[in-house]
């Protein structure tokens, strides 16, 4: 396990440069010309099976050691400990993990948090607790039992800097690679992998990952592949690139063949039952609204098909939730505030009106309009907030539209800025006197689509209703809406699907990268190009992210129902072509270079009945 050494202790966490010193008395052979060749921790606490340790200075990563330094509680005494690769079974990296009390609980969230990191070393020797036992706080003793088998060291890693975390991280790889042990394991986080990518990297082998489960009793988490039954030929069906039309239900594109590769969903009958039933519930915790999210949600996930609105709805409820969780803490911070609306708001403004456009607008359509705005308005934004009585005190409205079978994003940047006081020409809002965006996303390309210009007039009405409904709350205040305090921004070289189906993924993908950095919306507003303010943009694995998404909500007993219900709208709507069973030979080496044969189960093609 490594020497053990101890040293008095002064009570005092010491600088690095201190403990270096100390290295380079007692392990000179070590630090003989090590230079800068090493890689710091910084964490203050680690934690054994749930055992809080208290550390005299941070970690140290070599790339054949890592050095830790912990307190011999009731002792003036720090005990340097040098731990090597072989005696570690696996090194894992866990990107962003929270603690809660004592217990230490990992949770995987959006690695743009910027949260913090964990590095898990698994110890199979339990000799090593005999270090260990006087390490651990009197608080937490509990955890002190010599009956472990293994033990789980958990090093949170509260580097700032993305540069020193990915040094630690390529330190870990030389460390694991500075042994011989064949056990020892590097484990990529689950938030680092790219799921279409991985696709790519697995569909020669005919396998297709569809989800990510974990078990929370060991903490192991897996990657869940499916065997691909369909080759990449598809029927000759060339999306159409005019106004989209209304599009036939599943339904009539299915016939009562049954089919003899499934064994659940095997004629349209029950294609049909499963359709129709409810999958599981989902709550806006903007609204306390819940949405049942049935089957043909599901459905609207495969191939060349429109996004359904539960999905849409669903997805973005995760995105509210993780807002909710900064206005419990709304004191304490000064991050951007923003709330997304359901997807029927736009519906709800436009309810009734004859006219879709601004040219040829009629009195009926805008009283219609204005009427359906002032009754929106008086609802409650943020119903389970105090905090925030009106949307003036949001610094970003999110607004899913979906029209005329097409889905499209709108933003209303800060809308404060077009309140100004009766008695000043100053803004309401002291410290920003920038007016109020509205920013219109649409993915497609032809200006056929584009009814922008419409958009936003629906939404200037929507707002000039708050405003009334607020007055009307807070009479004593001298504001007024000021309609010139609104601009558009005109998105440069905004990002464009390259079909007739996506408008939905790029849609979330846009809202996805505006909730990670809503402060990038003034370079929006300000002209910037979307590509430099959103470099990452990329939608096309939505679909598969949100069919792991809807694989997430269920139990495992129930995937093959979606697996299943993919697989027969494949082969019965899109024309996929089945792969019957072979056997085939391969060569393959093991970790002791022994060469073996072996038959496989291989696909051939062969048309679909």
């Amino acid at each position: 396990m490594g020497r053990n050494k101890t040293h008095l202790y002064n009570g005092e966490f010491k600088s690095d440069s201190e403990m270096i010193e100390i290295f380079r008395i007692y392990d000179k052979e070590i630090w003989k010309d090590r230079g800068n060749n090493f890689d710091i921790v910084r964490t203050k606490t680690i934690y054994a099976n749930g055992g809080e340790i208290k550390l005299s200075s941070n970690i140290f990563l070599l790339n054949e050691l890592i050095i830790i330094c912990a307190v011999i509680c009731g002792h003036e005494y720090i005990s340097l400990k040098r731990l090597s690769g072989i005696h570690v079974s696996k090194v894992e990296v866990s990107l962003h993990y929270m603690m809660q009390l004592i217990l230490t609980i990992f949770k995987l969230l959006d690695n743009s948090e910027k949260k913090g990191a964990a590095i898990l070393l698994t110890i199979p020797s339990s000799s090593f607790w005999v270090d260990i036992k006087t390490w651990i706080t009197p608080e937490s003793h509990e955890h002190n039992n010599e009956s472990f088998n293994k033990i789980t060291l958990i090093i949170p890693i509260m580097n700032s800097s993305s540069k020193s975390v990915y040094g630690i991280t390529r330190r870990l790889h030389e460390f694991c690679s500075s042994t011989s042990n064949s056990n020892s394991s590097y484990k990529i986080p689950f938030i680092n992998i790219n799921f279409y990518e991985l696709k790519m990297r697995v569909s020669p082998f005919k396998l297709k990952p569809i989800s990510h489960t974990s078990n929370s009793s060991c903490g192991e988490q897996v990657i869940v592949f499916m065997r691909d039954d369909y080759s990449d030929k598809t029927s000759n069906r060339i999306p159409s690139k005019s106004l989209p039309k209304a599009r036939k239900p599943v339904k009539d594109n299915l016939s009562n063949n049954i089919s003899p590769n499934l064994k659940i969903i095997r004629n349209d009958v029950t294609f049909q039952k499963y359709t129709n039933a409810r999958m599981f519930r989902s709550t806006n915790v903007e609204t306390n609204e819940t949405y049942d999210v049935h089957g043909k949600g599901f459905c609207s996930l495969f191939q060349n098909e429109w996004l359904h609105s539960d999905i849409v709805d669903s997805y973005l409820n995760e995105w509210r939730l993780r807002m909710k969780k900064q206005f419990d803490d709304y004191i304490n911070n000064n991050k951007t505030r923003y709330k997304i609306y359901n997807t029927l708001l736009y519906t709800r403004l436009t309810r009734g009106m004859t006219r879709n456009s601004t040219k040829d607008l009629d009195v009926n359509s805008l009283y219609q309009l204005q009427m359906n705005a002032k009754r929106i308005s008086a609802e409650k934004v943020y119903p389970s907030s105090p905090v925030f009585n009106s949307i003036f005190d949001f610094n970003c409205l999110i607004v899913p539209i979906h029209a005329t079978n097409h889905w499209l994003t709108a933003i209303i940047y800060q809308p404060k800025n077009c309140l100004k006081c009766k008695h000043d020409d100053a803004s309401m809002e002291s410290e920003d006197n920038d007016c109020t965006y509205i920013i219109i996303y649409d993915s497609l390309t032809s200006n056929f689509f584009s009814k922008n210009e419409f958009h936003t007039f629906v939404l200037i009405q929507y707002i000039k209703a708050c405003s009334r409904s607020l007055k009307e709350k807070y009479p004593e205040d001298n504001f007024y809406f000021d309609e010139g305090k609104v601009r558009t921004a005109e998105l440069k070289d905004a990002y464009r699907q390259n079909n007739s189906d996506d408008c939905g993924l790029y849609m979330l993908e846009f809202i996805r990268q505006v909730c990670l950095n809503p402060d990038s919306l003034g370079k929006l507003a300000k002209g910037q190009s979307m590509k430099d303010v959103f470099p990452t943009f990329n939608a096309t694995p939505g679909r598969s992210y949100l069919k792991s998404f809807v694989y997430s909500r269920l139990s495992l007993k129930d995937w093959s129902k979606l697996y299943e219900m993919e697989e027969y709208y494949l082969t019965k709507v899109r024309n996929k072509r089945f792969r019957y069973l072979r056997t085939r030979t391969y060569e393959c080496i093991d970790w002791s270079r022994i060469k073996h044969t072996r038959r496989i189960l291989a696909r051939t093609r062969c048309y679909s009945v």
